[in-house]
């Protein structure tokens, strides 16, 4: 018999096969109870590999639209709290204008002067919220500040729009009105917003962003600092710029210059009555942009809830083709070993060793 070992032949080599060939198997199933897969690779999976090959990608693409959704979700809530602070200034403008027609006494107007001068920086600062590395007011061109200047106050708009406030005794209330209001609207070099937002208030809205959240579906996810409304009707035209922030800032500019203005002409009261009449809607503007933006963060929970549901779904898909059942696994690792068991037991009267001597 020894012969026949050394030669190659007889049953020693048949068995020592056997056991390299059980011993990788309980290896295998020792790793699938530890891991919980049935197998390290598609390969592995036999009939039921190209079923696990399709899915993966599938669970990926979703995975890619949940990131555009949660990074849209981030730069919505943030410009949110923006857009609800620049809210909460325009109202609080829209009572001092009221309040300020009633006292118009030089250190009352030159009181809210001063305020609307702090928040035209203020104003500044919040349209060039950031968020994720670009600016959430900014639509598509996201790598440049909706304000161009450090501060609203030190632009030619501004500027201009409180010179001639200060001359409205003599120009009239209606003239420095068209004048602001024209200045306000325009897209020249005065224009205090970026090269990008310097358009139309309806070219502005068309650089909102749309995000990719499925197959085939993008939404929009954003709002441009610029974005409105055509100025098309003749009584909306006579009175705003078709932007609401255009117009607060208007409104801001207009009131900042009431203080090199006399306060005592009619004139004056005027120009403060009309003011403080642009106010009611721009806050409805203002209102309606916030919920707009409410609207797009429902839209993007709810297709995040479906694409939830969609990864659920084919995780169970795959979990069935990729997952190892820990008693049918243990079961036949326990046949196999009483196999190796056995064969040791081959070997050792074979050679008249013993299992701990063979190993």
């Amino acid at each position: 018999m020894s012969g026949a070992i050394g030669n190659g032949f007889g049953m020693m080599p048949t068995l020592m096969r056997t056991i390299d060939k059980l011993s990788a198997q309980n290896v295998s199933l020792t790793a699938q109870l530890s891991s919980g897969i049935a197998a390290d690779s598609y390969a592995g999976f036999g009939a039921d590999s190209s079923a696990a090959i399709s899915l993966q990608p599938q669970l990926d693409t979703i995975d890619a639209w949940q990131t555009n959704i949660s990074a849209s979700q981030t730069n919505l809530s943030v410009a949110q709290n923006a857009l609800s602070s620049i809210s909460s200034m325009a109202t609080s403008l829209q009572s001092a204008l009221t309040g300020l027609q009633s006292v118009t006494s030089p250190a009352a107007v030159a009181a809210l002067s001063s305020t609307a001068t702090a928040d035209l920086s203020e104003l500044t600062s919040l349209l060039n919220t950031q968020s994720n590395g670009g600016y959430v007011f900014a639509g598509s061109a996201s790598d440049q500040a909706p304000v161009t200047g450090t501060d609203l106050n030190l632009s030619s708009l501004v500027t201009g729009i409180a010179g001639a406030v200060a001359q409205v005794g003599t120009s009239g209330a209606s003239a420095v009105e068209s004048a602001t209001l024209a200045a306000a609207a325009g897209n020249d070099a005065a224009s205090p917003f970026s090269a990008p937002l310097s358009v139309s208030p309806s070219a502005a809205a068309a650089l909102v962003p749309e995000v990719s959240v499925g197959s085939g579906l993008s939404v929009p996810a954003g709002m441009v600092a610029t974005q409105g409304a055509d100025i098309a009707p003749a009584d909306t035209a006579a009175t705003s710029t078709g932007s609401s922030i255009r117009d607060l800032i208007r409104v801001l500019a207009t009131v900042k210059g009431l203080a090199g203005a006399d306060s005592s002409t009619a004139q004056f009261s005027t120009l403060l009555a009309d003011t403080s009449n642009l106010m009611p809607a721009i806050n409805t503007a203002l209102a309606n942009q916030s919920g707009s933006l409410g609207a797009q963060q429902a839209t993007l929970t709810a297709q995040s809830s479906s694409l939830s549901d969609m990864s659920d779904a084919l995780n169970t898909q795959l979990n069935t083709v990729m997952d190892a059942d820990p008693t049918t696994v243990r079961t036949q690792q326990v046949a196999l070993q009483n196999q190796l068991t056995a064969s040791y037991n081959l070997v050792a009267d074979e050679k008249t060793l013993s299992l701990v001597d063979y190993i």
